[in-house]
């Protein structure tokens, strides 16, 4: 396959929504990957969150793609939590790295990501919605609005 040919097939999966490319860095990202196959336990999620730590923050500018690979790994990694005991210490262990993580990465990345995170959200169960509200509060109102829930009881909310 040469170049060319290869570029034409990457660009026909972009267009119909199984890939992402980020033709500077000339790396894919498989949409869905982990929703389809989240990691199983909190120490497989935090090997994982460190190595989106490493390739994320400190470059001069991050790709959007990146953005939108962490919050769908957020999302499935809250999810898959919803199925752990709740007195499990995974629980603690998983908190313990994700939310500085989340916090972070909205620091580097901002809107983009938070707008990532309102379309991995919108078909998310409400226990993981509330269970990333209490650790990023700035996703109270654009997130409830944008999904049409009836979240009318929001009120100050820290921005």
């Amino acid at each position: 396959m040469s170049d060319d040919e290869l570029l034409d097939e990457i660009s026909r999966l972009e267009r119909v929504g199984l890939i992402q490319y980020d033709r500077d860095e000339e790396f894919v990202r498989i949409i869905g990957f982990h929703r389809e196959r989240p990691a199983e336990n909190a120490k497989h999620m935090i090997s994982l969150i460190r190595d989106f730590k490493k390739e994320v923050f400190g470059r001069r500018k991050c790709p959007p793609m990146w953005g939108n690979a962490i919050a769908e790994f957020v999302v499935a990694c809250v999810q898959r939590k919803q199925l752990w005991k709740p007195d499990s210490k995974s629980h603690d262990e998983l908190d313990a790295e994700m939310k500085p993580f989340i916090r972070m990465t909205w620091e580097e990345l901002g809107d983009p990501f938070l707008a990532a995170l309102n379309d991995e959200l919108c078909d998310a169960r409400s226990v993981v919605v509330e269970d990333l509200k209490t650790t990023l509060p700035v996703l109270h109102a654009p997130i409830m609005r944008d999904c049409g829930g009836d979240y009318s009881d929001i009120s100050d909310i820290p921005f």
